[in-house]
């Protein structure tokens, strides 16, 4: 039953470390989209910075966006599944 309470405790933990990281990816996703539209209010040149904003930036915020999404639909419900077997075989015992 120790085990259990442990494997509780663990579980409960990683989803509240991946809620967190999500919303960290988010805030830090807005930060890299704003530094990097700042480039052109930065003096660098208007096709140096599209070019980097199209062929880098998106690409880029597109992947972070698909962690995101995964990290949702397909983490925290298998995390969450788990910790509610888990409290299940708790109250058996």
């Amino acid at each position: 039953m120790q085990d259990l309470q442990k494997q509780l405790e663990a579980l409960q933990e990683f989803k509240s470390f991946l809620e967190n990281f999500r919303e960290e990816m988010g805030d830090k996703l807005i930060q890299y989209s704003n530094k990097s539209l700042a480039l052109r209010e930065a003096g660098v040149a208007v096709q140096i910075t599209d070019y980097y904003l199209s062929h880098f930036c998106e690409p880029n915020s597109s992947a972070l966006r698909n962690i995101q999404e995964t990290i949702a639909e397909r983490d925290l419900p298998y995390i969450n599944e788990n910790i509610a077997k888990t409290i299940e075989l708790l109250s058996v015992r």
